[in-house]
């Protein structure tokens, strides 16, 4: 379920700068407003943001889908003692929504994923795919150092 890493250094440090650069456009997240998020545009966002999206689409060989309409791609944000609670995400009829998950930056101490009760590690510069409509969650972060993620979403054709 874990991949190796899909971005170098560099590129990390490209996305993290404008992050940073952007923190104030990053919205409070309804659950629990200390964790952040923002749509991705591809407008408004680096390039890197989409090629690295073409990364993953073409490295995991994706075929027959369609760009998730109801959540789309974001970034979210987490800092310390913020967590996603255990839920599943909605799909439309004869579609998995699938979720890839690239870890940008990862914190001193949890932000993991559990994934249908099974727990995952990733380091950051790697991603985790994520069948959305099962159970979802994260273990809550500790430290100074955020939670920043992008993920990437698809309906896929069953």
């Amino acid at each position: 379920m874990i991949t190796s890493s899909v971005i170098s250094i560099v590129e990390q440090l490209t996305l993290l700068t404008w992050v940073y650069k952007n923190r104030n456009k990053f919205l409070p997240n309804l659950i629990d407003p200390k964790r952040k998020w923002i749509q991705l545009e591809r407008e408004k966002c680096p390039e890197l943001i989409w090629e690295i999206k073409k990364r993953i689409v073409d490295r995991e060989n994706i075929k027959n889908y369609i760009d998730d309409t109801h959540i789309g791609d974001i970034m979210t944000w987490g800092i310390h003692n913020t967590y996603i609670p255990n839920h599943t995400d909605d799909t439309i009829d004869n579609h998995k929504h699938v979720r890839y998950n690239l870890f940008l930056l990862k914190p001193f101490g949890g932000g993991d994923c559990l994934y249908d009760s099974q727990k995952y590690i990733p380091s950051e510069r790697e991603y985790l795919m994520c069948d959305a409509t099962k159970n979802h969650s994260t273990t809550p972060v500790v430290g100074l150092k955020p939670r920043i993620v992008i993920s990437y979403g698809f309906l896929i054709k069953k």
